[in-house]
C-alpha cells in the first residue's frame, strides 16, 4: 500500500497549485522517498508532481497520513 502525506501550502504559489492543479486535495502519494528528508510527492488525481522537503521546505509542510 503507498504511503500518503498531507500538504499544507505555506507560499501563494504553493496555494494555487493547491487549489488550481491538484483540485483542493491536499492528500499525496510518495512516488520516491530519498532517504535525506526529500520525498517526490504526487497528487491524488495524479495531475500535481513535485519534490518537498519534509523538515524545511519554502513552499510546503508535510504531515505523514495514517491509513
Amino acid at each position: 500500500m503507498p504511503r500518503k502525506v498531507t500538504v499544507k501550502p505555506k507560499s501563494s504559489k504553493a496555494k494555487n497549485r493547491l487549489i488550481n492543479t491538484m483540485e483542493n486535495n491536499p492528500v499525496c502519494i510518495v512516488q520516491q522517498d530519498k532517504g535525506d528528508g526529500m520525498l517526490f510527492l504526487a497528487s491524488q488525481n495524479q495531475k500535481y508532481f513535485f519534490w518537498v522537503n519534509v523538515s524545511e521546505d519554502c513552499h510546503w509542510e508535510t504531515e505523514w497520513e495514517v491509513i
